[in-house]
């Protein structure tokens, strides 16, 4: 439940954000900008709700991966795909669950490096539509690419450590012995 709080706050806060920023926009905005950062298509600015929309369904789509990578690890283990996989079989549902724990907490930073991005976006394409500036900074989007670079090996890592930690630790064992990533 904890991560569906974590998850939804955020995506009311960017709703709310696109309500306050709404009425300060033009009849008509930038909605897409080229590789400088300068608009290069114009629209209604109904169209600046499609920025929360996309949010919105990006944390709906990251939630449920959470929910599913919890459940698959206690009930169904067969079907999660793990570095050696043959000794996370043997663990318990509870150590299966905890050795998971960083991947879930990925997908809830990961929403929140996605929502942060967005909100950015949102604000400098009110800043550019309003005249307050030229351009948006046009490299927000890499740190989603960022995040992803870095997050996918450090997991793989972190996730074949506490596998074999938790064997190691016996039946019963998490895997999240002190020292461990």
């Amino acid at each position: 439940m904890k991560w569906v709080a974590v998850s939804i706050v955020p995506v009311l806060g960017l709703w709310g954000l696109a309500a306050f920023l709404f009425p300060t926009l033009p009849e008509r905005i930038p909605v897409h900008f080229n590789l400088e950062g300068m608009p290069d298509r114009f629209d209604d600015r109904s169209s600046f709700w499609i920025l929360p929309a996309v949010a919105t369904m990006v944390s709906l789509v990251l939630l449920g991966a959470n929910w599913l990578v919890g459940y698959t690890s206690g009930r169904h283990p067969r079907i999660v795909n793990v570095p050696d996989k043959e000794a996370f079989l043997t663990l318990s549902p509870e150590a299966r669950l905890a050795v998971m724990r960083p991947v879930r907490l990925f997908l809830v930073l990961m929403n929140a490096v996605v929502l942060a991005v967005l909100a950015w976006s949102m604000v400098d394409m009110q800043r550019v539509a309003t005249g307050q500036a030229d351009s948006i900074f046009p490299y927000s989007f890499l740190a989603i690419l960022f995040m992803a670079l870095i997050g996918v090996p450090w997991l793989i890592f972190s996730t074949s450590q506490r596998i074999a930690n938790a064997q190691k630790e016996g039946p019963g064992s998490t895997g999240t012995r002190r020292g461990t990533p």
